[in-house]
């Protein structure tokens, strides 16, 4: 039985079926729903041809350039890491040799001393084994038989890892049960950093060294002033901790703690390490910021302020360096408002800025750089946290359910947020 068009209003016998929406249609009621089609697909073809131009026209190295950057700096670090790891066995290896050689020279000098003394034959059989036994260690030294194991170097290939995770898909609001809790006193200070190995806190009265496994591994004691902030230099290849008068090296292998000296006395709030600089900010409103070379000394080199005018009053609470660029958490005192703002590390030019919706107050806000070079923003005084994204807007904020002094992100995916009882951690 012949179909009729699909059309209600044609009493038309069909004569042409539709493989597009599988509907029967007259030839003048196809001829219409053939040119409705096209109407509806030609943009569509339009627009895939615009895309086909745009990838056509992509530039691959701007688009990879950021990041072969961070990989040729991770590359750097990495031979940096293999010569300090070569210069201290050669040093273990001299002072392995000189060890051994003093000890000859000790036995030498007992074994001269004890034939002045021979008075009888059974002596001189001991001597003369004894010095057979110097002969064959001085062979051995003379032979070079010294045993050095050396293994291959192993890498990792996870230690880079190129993903296609979606940017976005973290939420403030997840952050309700951490996975793991270390307990703090009142009398520890509220700062934080970390390197690719450890998170460095102040738990009670010493310097804790955290590793990827969340255990303390690495206990100092802390004798000197209050910490005002820490954070990690590649260059120097140890944590800066700055108190309110001083800088200190602190080194996590030999845990030794060092005074810079001879540095222009401030009263020192925040700091930071580039490759090159060491950036530092004062506990005063005057809007400064001081940056500092790292090598061959740390030595001044210039003063950069973050407002023209004296009279606006700023006080920079965190500074963070990432990728050439600055950024800051700032307390203006002058307009009663705390904002974040990124800034260019070589001109200091504002690249973005951002007013944090907070009821003002003099209370320091801290932060930390995010994944995919985002930003967490912390204010102690409200509970807030505060997710930045990597343009200078806003994605979100929430109210945490304790008070957040500090955060820092620790091995690229666990999130560490410092209470007043505690360090929480996270997966992220």
């Amino acid at each position: 039985m012949s179909e009729h068009c699909v059309i209600q209003t044609c009493k038309r016998v069909s004569r042409v079926l539709c493989h597009c929406c599988n509907q029967h249609f007259c030839r003048e009621h196809f001829i219409e729903h053939d040119d409705l089609i096209n109407f509806q697909t030609n943009p569509l073809f339009d627009e895939i041809n615009r895309l086909d131009e745009r990838l056509t026209r992509l530039d691959i190295d701007r688009i990879v350039g950021n990041v072969r950057e961070k990989l040729d700096q991770w590359r750097i670090e990495c031979h940096e890491k293999i010569d300090r790891f070569y210069k201290q066995k050669c040093q273990e290896l001299d002072q392995y040799v000189e060890e051994k050689l003093d000890k000859q020279r000790k036995e030498i000098n007992k074994l001269r001393s004890d034939i002045i003394e021979l008075n009888d034959k059974q002596n001189i059989n001991l001597l003369t084994s004894t010095l057979h036994t110097l002969k064959q260690n001085m062979d051995e030294i003379e032979q070079n038989h010294v045993q050095v194991n050396i293994r291959s170097l192993l890498i990792d290939n996870d230690l880079i890892s190129i993903d296609n995770r979606n940017k976005h898909q973290f939420n403030l609001l997840a952050l309700t049960t951490p996975y793991q809790t270390l307990k703090r006193s009142g009398i520890s200070t509220n700062t934080l950093t970390s390197n690719d190995r450890f998170l460095l806190v102040h738990i009670d009265s010493n310097l804790c060294l955290i590793n990827k496994e969340l255990s303390i591994v690495k206990r100092k004691e802390w004798i000197y002033d209050r910490i005002e902030d820490m954070c990690w230099s590649s260059t120097l290849y140890c944590f800066v901790i700055i108190t309110l008068n001083s800088i200190f090296l602190f080194n996590e292998n030999t845990m030794q703690i060092e005074s810079v000296e001879n540095l222009s006395t401030h009263h020192w709030w925040s700091c930071a390490c580039s490759n090159k600089s060491l950036y530092l900010s004062k506990h005063a409103f005057d809007s400064t910021i001081f940056q500092y070379s790292l090598i061959p000394s740390i030595q001044f080199v210039k003063q950069w302020h973050t407002v023209d005018t004296s009279k606006q009053k700023q006080r920079i609470d965190t500074i963070i360096y990432n990728n050439k660029t600055l950024c800051l958490m700032i307390n203006d005192q002058t307009d009663q408002l705390k904002f974040i703002e990124l800034r260019s590390s070589d001109t200091f030019n504002i690249l973005w800025s951002l007013r944090l919706d907070l009821n003002y107050n003099n209370n320091a806000i801290g932060g930390c750089l995010f994944t995919h070079d985002e930003w967490l923003v912390v204010d102690w005084d409200t509970s807030c946290i505060f997710h930045i994204v990597n343009d200078g807007i806003l994605k979100e904020n929430a109210i945490y359910d304790f008070v957040p002094y500090n955060v820092n992100l620790f091995n690229s995916n666990i999130l560490v947020v410092l209470t007043k009882g505690g360090i929480h951690f996270y997966k992220v």
